[in-house]
């Protein structure tokens, strides 16, 4: 039997696909905006929208549980799967011959209903308020609308009710769900427009429903899933037909998709996810980030997760509480930061998460110099409520366009930012200056630092013990020329510079004393400096450099820059490693007042004892660094001001 040509004959068959239709409708391909915003990364973004969506809904301060677990349907048990196969795929195909991507999307759930079974993932969440009926409207019955509990709920825009639906093959979605007004279920295709057989001047819309009576919704549970009804408050969501190119590995994805984005929920106690059995809170997330460790490459993926940890974890971070932002209704301590420095990784970033705890973005550029992790928290009703306006239909960023008044809501962030910026300068400058800028204190440190260790250190005079080492600047050639961070050894800090990077030029400019170095950018013709160059360096013959060999950045260093004779550029560098270290690479940078980072040159250095070591523009180099034992660098900078320096270890990985 056909599709209905009249509501009479819809309410005499309720076991049918009802598919609304009219006259001169806009004809929906399988092009679907909603869907395509999820292509990418389909996992995640369900897992990001179905845990936030249960923690919008959340019945109480008790953690909400989500529970993902997956089952074979036999396919004659999905909703009149028949009607299906025999009439609607049919027409739609021949409605959409001439569309090559429409017709891989009908050929392939034609594919998926040829099988005996359907592959379903199931979805359930508890300890949450279920679907009231505006909120079931909202879901099924409206485009682009979502109406949340409170002003502190994350979605706004009814976007991400679309994630189920990327994930499945047939683009079909059950809803079940239990409220104090009632018990709805009903199933959802996001299929395609077509010509109806008994009324070809009517055109049918791209979704379409399985309920009790076409869009009306059963009041118990869904036909094919009685053996587990719903006894408690909360929703079921039914992703039918589930992707098979996403079958293999579901389970890892989601799981590292929920650390990844929630592990500040987690961590308040506010979800508990169940993935297949296996539960995932804040004790196993913290397992999961220890394994992910173990790989370098999603090691270094899920980097800034591992600093966020580190924050939660270190007994000593810092908690303060916002201030300042009066004048846009904000009271004080409608948000908290939280900080740490003491980890071997710090990203120098802070997350950025409103009251259900989900991460929205990461706030960088804070400092390029300053070692530290943060978390931004805005639990408050009032920041949540301008949060909310400024947040996009992504959930991933927040800007002042769209607000009603952009100039007022970019002042309101910019606030926030800088409320973040100088606590933690406060917190964190005074330290670190105390360690590198102590202009000076080499007249009062011994030569050799590690002799010291574990006993009582004796104050020496200036050079009583010094080695007679006689410090040279070394002539540069014009076959030297700088290692590329491009190249060996990149930085995922590497943002703080913006897009500019340190490269060859075509031809040397003005250089610092003479023109040794290449040029800014690859395509300029110069370089620092206010002297003529010579000429543009050969790549390929410093003998130091070592292009050819892998290194990474080391973040457990600890180091002191210490002026020697600032009008002759000397200084010198203690430098202790936490591990040790081969084929090591130091480069030298200067840092202003701004935080901007600088290139200096080093024109030559040794070590404490007279032994020599290779340069090259702003690097040393040396064979190995022992760990836990104080090095000491001399070395000749080009400039022969006050400077405050800054180093980055580099060293030999497989």
């Amino acid at each position: 039997m056909g599709l209905f040509s009249s509501h009479n004959q819809l309410k005499m068959n309720p076991d049918q696909w009802y598919f609304p239709y009219g006259q001169d409708l806009q004809m929906e391909s399988g092009s679907n905006a909603s869907l395509e915003m999820f292509r990418d990364q389909p996992l995640d973004s369900l897992a990001r929208e179905i845990c936030q969506n249960s923690l919008d809904a959340a019945a109480s301060r008790e953690p909400v549980k989500v529970a993902f677990q997956y089952f074979d349907l036999p396919t004659e048990q999905l909703p009149n799967v028949n009607q299906l196969r025999d009439d609607i795929l049919p027409a739609a195909q021949k409605e959409w011959s001439h569309e090559k991507k429409t017709q891989q999307m009908l050929k392939r759930m034609a594919e998926t209903l040829s099988q005996p079974t359907i592959p379903v993932l199931k979805i359930s969440d508890y300890q949450t308020t279920g679907l009231l009926n505006k909120n079931w409207q909202s879901l099924i019955e409206q485009a682009g609308s979502s109406i949340k509990k409170d002003d502190s709920s994350a979605g706004s825009f009814g976007i991400g009710k679309g994630a189920p639906f990327a994930v499945s093959d047939l683009r079909m979605v059950g809803y079940n769900s239990l409220a104090a007004d009632g018990h709805r279920s009903i199933c959802v295709m996001k299929f395609v427009s077509y010509k109806l057989r008994e009324a070809k001047q009517n055109i049918t819309q791209g979704t379409g429903y399985f309920g009790a009576c076409g869009k009306q919704p059963f009041d118990t549970d869904l036909p094919f899933d009685k053996k587990h009804p719903r006894q408690e408050m909360g929703t079921d969501i039914y992703v039918l037909g589930f992707n098979h190119s996403l079958l293999s590995d579901w389970q890892t994805q989601i799981k590292r998709s929920i650390v990844d984005n929630f592990l500040f929920s987690l961590y308040k106690n506010r979800l508990v996810v169940e993935v297949d059995g296996e539960t995932i809170d804040y004790p196993a997330a913290k397992m999961i980030l220890d394994d992910l460790q173990k790989d370098k490459r999603l090691a270094k993926k899920y980097r800034d997760a591992f600093c966020y940890l580190n924050v939660l974890e270190d007994p000593d971070h810092c908690e303060f509480s916002l201030q300042g932002l009066t004048d846009y209704g904000v009271p004080d301590g409608d948000a908290i930061l939280l900080t740490s420095n003491c980890s071997q990784a710090n990203n120098r970033r802070v997350l950025m998460t409103r009251e259900v705890g989900m991460k929205i973005y990461e706030q960088n550029r804070i400092s390029s110099t300053l070692q530290f992790s943060g978390i931004f928290w805005a639990n408050g009703e009032k920041i949540n409520q301008l949060l909310k306006e400024l947040e996009n239909p992504n959930h991933d960023k927040w800007s002042e366009k769209r607000a009603a008044d952009p100039k007022k809501m970019g002042e309101f962030l910019r606030s926030i930012r800088r409320f973040i910026s100088t606590t933690i300068k406060n917190q964190y400058e005074q330290k670190i200056e105390e360690q590198v800028d102590a202009f000076g204190v080499s007249s009062f440190l011994p030569d050799d630092l590690n002799a010291f260790k574990g006993a009582k250190a004796q104050l020496k005079q200036k050079g009583s013990n010094r080695p007679k080492v006689k410090l040279e600047a070394q002539p540069q050639t014009s076959d030297q020329s700088p290692v590329r961070a491009s190249e060996t050894e990149l930085s995922d800090d590497l943002d703080e510079f913006g897009t500019t990077g340190v490269q060859d030029g075509e031809t040397s400019g003005s250089g610092y004393d003479g023109g040794e170095g290449g040029g800014i950018g690859g395509s300029n013709n110069a370089s620092f400096g206010d002297q003529p160059g010579n000429h543009a360096p050969d790549k390929g013959s410093d003998q130091y450099a070592k292009i050819n060999v892998k290194r990474q950045l080391i973040g457990n260093v600890t180091y002191r820059c210490i002026e020697a004779d600032y009008h002759q550029g000397r200084y010198n560098l203690l430098i202790n490693p936490g591990q040790p270290l081969d084929q090591v690479r130091i480069g030298i940078n200067v840092v202003g007042d701004s935080g901007n980072k600088d290139i200096v040159h080093v024109k030559a250095a040794a070590l404490a004892d007279g032994t020599p070591l290779g340069t090259s523009f702003n690097s040393v180099y040396l064979d190995q660094l022992a760990k836990g034992q104080w090095h000491r660098i001399e070395m000749i900078l080009n400039r022969n001001s006050r400077l405050k320096l800054e180093v980055e270890v580099y060293a030999h990985c497989e």
